[in-house]
């Protein structure tokens, strides 16, 4: 069972009833029994470890961009992360959090004239 109670609990966004169409890039795809919204990391980690108690059947996706889900639907917990954005350079290292697209990371990186290779 989805663990909505955990969710409202700490006014993580949720939906129910979702379609996959709406959300994809593709616009193509059936139902998904529910999609969570985190906002940050915290939220991600609790809504992974409230649907790992519960044992529901859940995936992470980015933004939705080329992402697929068949005309039958998910049966389970879509876990939507581009809330989660971001990016930080720093003595050579970088870190781009799940949520950012792909554009800006290179922008970002373009202007941080960071050698990645």
């Amino acid at each position: 069972m989805i663990p909505f109670s955990s969710f409202d609990e700490i006014h993580i966004p949720y939906r129910k009833c979702v379609s996959s169409a709406e959300m994809s890039s593709i616009r193509a795809g059936g139902i998904i029994d529910a999609c969570v919204y985190p906002r940050n990391i915290s939220e991600l980690i609790y809504t992974v470890e409230a649907l790992r108690n519960s044992g529901v059947k859940y995936v992470l996706v980015g933004n939705c961009t080329n992402t697929l889900f068949c005309d039958e639907g998910f049966c389970g917990v879509a876990v939507i992360l581009r809330a989660i954005s971001g990016f930080s350079a720093e003595r050579g290292a970088v870190e781009i959090l799940c949520g950012t697209t792909l554009a800006y990371a290179i922008r970002k990186l373009a202007l941080a004239s960071i050698d990645i290779s």
